[in-house]
C-alpha cells in the first residue's frame, strides 16, 4: 500500500512506490516511482523518480521527474520537462527546460536552455541563452551567447557578444568580438572584430581585419583582408591580399592579388593580374590588365588590354587592342619659348597599339608606338610670333617615324593636335619620341616630305 514519508531526519532506505516523500535531513537512500512530489531538505546521494523533485541541498544522483528544484549544486544526470537548477551543474541533462543559475557541465537536450553563468558541454534545443562562457557544440534555432564561445554552433539565429572559436551553421550570425572558425549562413555574417576563417553568406560585414576565404553577394570588411573572395560586390576599406572575384570590387587601400570583375576601383596601388569591364586604380599598377577601359592615375608596368587606356605617368609593358590610348598629362601647348622639355609621360618598354594615342598632350592617329626601335627624326615648324619686326619660326623635334620616311609638319590651324597618317607611305610601326625647343605651340598640321637617315638619339637623358 503507497504511503507517505515523513521523515526529520536523514534517509538510508531505498523506498518504491510512495505517495509522496518528505525527508528533513539528507537522502541515501533511492526514492523510485514516488507519485507525486519528492522534498529534501538536505543533500541527495541517490537516484530519485517523482513527478516532481525538490532538493534544497546538493543532489549527487540521476533524477526522473516532471519537474526538478535544485537549490544546491547538482552532480548526475536529470530527465524531466522542466529543470532549475539554482547553482553549478554537472552532468547530462534532458527537458523541455532548462534554467541554471550557476555553472553547467555536461551535456543538455530541451526546447529552451538558459544557463546564467559558463557552460561546458554539447547543448540541443530550440532556444539557448548562455550568460557566460560557452564550450561545446550547440544545435538550436537561436543561440544567444553573452560572453566567449568555444565550439561549434548550428542554429537560425546566431549572437555571440564576445570571441568565437569553432564552426557555425545558421541563418544569421552576428558576433560582437573576433571570430576564429568557419562560418556558413544562408542570410547575414556580421563580425564586428577580427575574422579568421572561411564565410559562406549572402551579406558579410567584418568591422576589423579578415583572414579566409570569403564566398557571398555582398561582402564589406572595414580593416585588412587576407584571403580569396568570391561575391557580388566587395568592398575593403584597407589593404587587401588575395584573389578576388565579383561584379564590383572597390579596395580604399592596396591590393595584392588576382581580380576579375566587371568593375575595379583601387584607391591605392595594385600589385597582380586584374580582368574587369572597368579599372580605376589611383596609383601605380603592376600586372597585367585585361578590360575595356582602364584608368591609372600613376605608373603602371604591365602588359594592358582594353578598349581605352588612361595612364598618368610612366607605362612600362604593352598596351594591346585599344581604340585611344592616352599617356601622360603634360600639355604640349602650355610650354614656353627657348625652354627643353622632357616630356612627363614616358614609355619606358612595350609596344602601344592603338587607334587613337595621346601622348603627353600630342594626339596621334596611328597604329603602333613603339618604346624602343628606329632612328628617324620628325620636325615641326611653326611660327613662334613677331620679334623686332621679324616672324620667328621655331622647331618642335621628335623621332616618330618608320624606317624610311622622314616627316616635316608646318603649322596650320589645328591646336595642340599632331596627326600622323599612315596611308600607304608610313609604315605603321613607329616609335615617339619627344623633345622640343619651342615657344608656345599653338598648331600642328601635316605636309610629308622624304628625307635620309639621321643619327639616332635618345631625349630622354
Amino acid at each position: 500500500m503507497a504511503v507517505h514519508l515523513n521523515i526529520s531526519g536523514s534517509n538510508n532506505t531505498d523506498y518504491s512506490g510512495l505517495l509522496t516523500a518528505k525527508i528533513e535531513g539528507d537522502n541515501y537512500g533511492s526514492l523510485l516511482d514516488v507519485h507525486d512530489w519528492v522534498e529534501i531538505e538536505g543533500n541527495n546521494l541517490k537516484p530519485i523518480k517523482a513527478k516532481k523533485i525538490i532538493i534544497h541541498g546538493d543532489n549527487e544522483g540521476d533524477l526522473e521527474a516532471d519537474e526538478v528544484l535544485i537549490e544546491g549544486y547538482s552532480k548526475g544526470s536529470i530527465k524531466a520537462k522542466k529543470i532549475v537548477i539554482r547553482c553549478d551543474s554537472e552532468g547530462d541533462l534532458e527537458a523541455d527546460e532548462v534554467l541554471i543559475e550557476g555553472y553547467s557541465k555536461g551535456s543538455i537536450k530541451a526546447k529552451k536552455i538558459v544557463i546564467r553563468c559558463d557552460s561546458e558541454g554539447d547543448l540541443e534545443a530550440d532556444e539557448v541563452l548562455i550568460e557566460g562562457y560557452s564550450k561545446g557544440s550547440i544545435k538550436a534555432k537561436e543561440i544567444v551567447i553573452r560572453c566567449d564561445s568555444e565550439g561549434d554552433l548550428e542554429a537560425d539565429e546566431v549572437l555571440i557578444k564576445g570571441y568565437s572559436k569553432g564552426s557555425i551553421k545558421a541563418k544569421e550570425i552576428v558576433i560582437r568580438c573576433d571570430s576564429e572558425g568557419d562560418l556558413e549562413a544562408t542570410e547575414t555574417v556580421e563580425i564586428e572584430g577580427y575574422s579568421k576563417g572561411s564565410i559562406k553568406a549572402k551579406k558579410i560585414v567584418i568591422r576589423c581585419d579578415s583572414e579566409g576565404d570569403l564566398e557571398a553577394d555582398e561582402v564589406l570588411i572595414e580593416g585588412y583582408s587576407k584571403g580569396s573572395i568570391k561575391a557580388k560586390k566587395i568592398v575593403i576599406r584597407c589593404d587587401s591580399e588575395g584573389d578576388l572575384e565579383a561584379d564590383e570590387v572597390l579596395i580604399e587601400g592596396y591590393s595584392k592579388g588576382s581580380i576579375k570583375a566587371k568593375k575595379i576601383a583601387i584607391s591605392c596601388d595594385s600589385e597582380g593580374d586584374l580582368e574587369a569591364d572597368e579599372v580605376l586604380i589611383e596609383g601605380y599598377s603592376k600586372g597585367s590588365i585585361k578590360a575595356k577601359k582602364i584608368v591609372i592615375r600613376c605608373d603602371s608596368e604591365g602588359d594592358l588590354e582594353a578598349d581605352e587606356v588612361l595612364i598618368e605617368g610612366y607605362s612600362k609593358g604593352s598596351i594591346k587592342k585599344a581604340q585611344i590610348v592616352t599617356i601622360g598629362n603634360c600639355n604640349a601647348a602650355l610650354v614656353k619659348a627657348e625652354q627643353q622639355v622632357s616630356l612627363y609621360a614616358n614609355i619606358r618598354g612595350g609596344d602601344v597599339f592603338a587607334g587613337e594615342i595621346t601622348y603627353a598632350g600630342f594626339k596621334i592617329t596611328a597604329g603602333l608606338l613603339r618604346a624602343m626601335s628606329t632612328n628617324e627624326v620628325i620636325q615641326h615648324k611653326y611660327d613662334a610670333g613677331m620679334v623686332n619686326g621679324l616672324r620667328l619660326s621655331k622647331t618642335l623635334t621628335l623621332t616618330c617615324i618608320s624606317e624610311q620616311e622622314k616627316w616635316e609638319i608646318e603649322a596650320q590651324g589645328v591646336v595642340n593636335e599632331l596627326k600622323v597618317d599612315t596611308g600607304d607611305r608610313l609604315s605603321k610601326e613607329a616609335v615617339l619620341r619627344l623633345r622640343y625647343l619651342s615657344g608656345e605651340l599653338c598648331s600642328i598640321g601635316t605636309s610629308i616630305v622624304r628625307a635620309s637617315r639621321r643619327r639616332w638619339w635618345w631625349p630622354f637623358s
